[in-house]
Order: C-alpha cells, then sequence, then structure tokens
C-alpha cells in the first residue's frame, strides 16, 4: 500500500512509501530530483540582482514614523524607566 504524507511542504515529492525493492530506488529518484531543485533555487535566489528600491525605503521609514508618533509617549516613558534603572544600578559596579 502507498502512503502519502501530508505533512511535506513540497508537493513534487508526495512519496514516502515503498512497496518493492523496484520502488526503493525511485524513492531515491525523487530525493535527488528535489534535492537538485532545492539548490537550483538557492543560485537562482544569490544571482538575482533584484534590490530595495527609494519607495519601498520611503514607504517602511513612513510607516515607522507614523508609529513612533501614535506612541511617543509609551516610548518616551519606557526608555526613561530603563536609563533610570541603569543609573540606579551603576553605582553598584564601582563599589
Amino acid at each position: 500500500m502507498r502512503k502519502v504524507n501530508t505533512d511535506m511542504k513540497n508537493t513534487d515529492m508526495e512519496y514516502t512509501g515503498m512497496d518493492t525493492a523496484d520502488e526503493a530506488g525511485s524513492a531515491g529518484k525523487f530525493q535527488k530530483e528535489g534535492g537538485r531543485k532545492c539548490v537550483r533555487g538557492f543560485r537562482e535566489f544569490l544571482a538575482e540582482e533584484d534590490g530595495v528600491g527609494v519607495v519601498e525605503i520611503i514607504l517602511i521609514l513612513v510607516v515607522l514614523i507614523g508609529l513612533v508618533m501614535v506612541f511617543k509617549t509609551q516610548l518616551t516613558t519606557l526608555v526613561n524607566n530603563i536609563f533610570s534603572k541603569i543609573n540606579a544600578n551603576a553605582g553598584k559596579i564601582y563599589k
């Protein structure tokens, strides 16, 4: 009986069970082909020359500035609390 692994993300390699010795060889073939596809895909990813454009950087900056404006008081309070704890405990280091 053949088994299909439903947890696998790569749909090219659905066959996981082996009924006969012949199928054991074909399962190894599936693994080799899947590995080659993975290596080929990784090489293509490294060869890409697409970069982040100016528009994307501007949009990211706008979102970050908006978040800072919305949470300004909470961020200021957090930073002040952190620095006050650092200053309070800094004397222990020098004693």
